[in-house]
């Protein structure tokens, strides 16, 4: 076996699409890293299901597994659905990737960090206090700033 493959047989990456739960928000930009799990799981062929906190479901990209995960909790408080992802499938944040809104971002700009502060998004933001580190990747999905007076959540 290719020292390669080998290795991907150990390798799991969580992808983690953070949004807001709920008809109100389906379609927002602020929810645009939910929906970008939910087309990757397409694209793969793979159902979400309902599994405690989040809609999980499993894939494979080349050889490394997929854990595709949307929390079911409101995006402020994602991290308790992160900490317990991670903890079920015994793995650290390393093996971790967020994909998240920012509002700082041009319209459909990507910009894929290896992690720190939550820089200024408050899903983010909670999974950090709850995993004690912000040492996990980020993969931030530039949504723009709303006109003034308008609810980016909206």
């Amino acid at each position: 076996m290719e020292q390669g493959r080998a290795l991907s047989a150990f390798v799991m990456i969580i992808v983690v699409g953070l949004g807001n739960p709920g008809r109100r928000y389906k379609g927002t930009r602020h929810n645009v890293g939910q929906e970008a799990v939910h087309h990757l799981a397409a694209r793969l062929g793979v159902r979400l299901q309902d599994d405690g906190w989040a809609r999980t479901g499993k894939g494979r990209v080349e050889g490394a597994a997929l854990f595709l995960a949307i929390p079911e909790t409101y995006m402020n408080a994602s991290g308790q659905a992160v900490k317990d992802l991670l903890r079920r499938r015994r793995r650290g944040p390393a093996d971790l990737l967020v994909v998240h809104d920012d509002m700082d971002l041009s319209l459909g700009h990507l910009r894929l960090r290896p992690g720190n502060g939550p820089g200024g998004h408050n899903g983010v933001r909670s999974i950090i206090e709850d995993l004690g580190t912000g040492m996990f990747p980020r993969l931030r999905i530039g949504i723009g700033r709303p006109p003034a007076g308008v609810d980016p959540t909206a």
